[in-house]
């Protein structure tokens, strides 16, 4: 059977294979009672976690006693783990056969790099699952009793990034607008 193929803006086709797994899970906002039992149970048959800065105690005890965690926190103005040491590890653990979760904090890919992270694996011939978490920007208002969208009130969400990668340079004078399909 003839592998699968992934283009991957500048690296080309890479094929996909690996011995080991790869799953990023989405933690949610920090209650263990919203995470979704797709996301337990892939922490649950984890060998290796690799644990994001905003991953609480109580959702990491969810492991077995016999995998091995790996904090890989990342936290704004803080000293944080390499982006690319954190790849190594995933992309290593999963050649030597291991069942690697990444559990980030809130979405993978709301905020969370799993995109980037999902890129790279692919490029190195590994096949990614992804876990959806409740994001935190949802979590929050609910919390509070307040709903992102309402019909006489709020007809919409955005979601936008605070920063871009460093090494893309933000274009000139653009800012962000609304799209004219976004009432004011």
């Amino acid at each position: 059977m003839k592998q699968p193929q992934y283009k991957h803006p500048g690296h080309g086709n890479c094929t996909l294979v690996g011995n080991g797994t790869c799953t990023l899970v989405g933690a949610g906002p920090g209650d263990p009672e919203l995470l979704t039992l797709k996301a337990l149970r892939a922490i649950q048959a984890a060998t290796v976690l690799l644990v994001d800065d905003l991953v609480g105690d109580d959702i990491v005890a969810f492991a077995s006693p016999s995998a091995r965690i790996v904090h890989v926190g990342k936290r704004g103005g803080c000293k944080s783990t390499p982006q690319s040491f954190i790849e190594k590890l995933m992309i290593t653990a999963v050649r030597e056969g291991e069942h690697v979760v990444r559990l980030k904090g809130g979405d993978p890919f709301i905020f969370g790099r799993g995109g980037e992270e999902v890129e790279h694996l692919r490029c190195e011939g590994i096949t990614v699952q992804v876990v959806n978490g409740i994001t935190a920007g949802l979590a929050a208002v609910t919390s509070l009793g307040v709903p992102l969208t309402h019909r006489e009130h709020a007809h919409g969400v955005v979601f936008i990034t605070g920063h871009a990668r460093p090494a893309t340079p933000a274009p000139i004078g653009r800012r962000w607008q609304p799209s004219p399909a976004t009432p004011n």
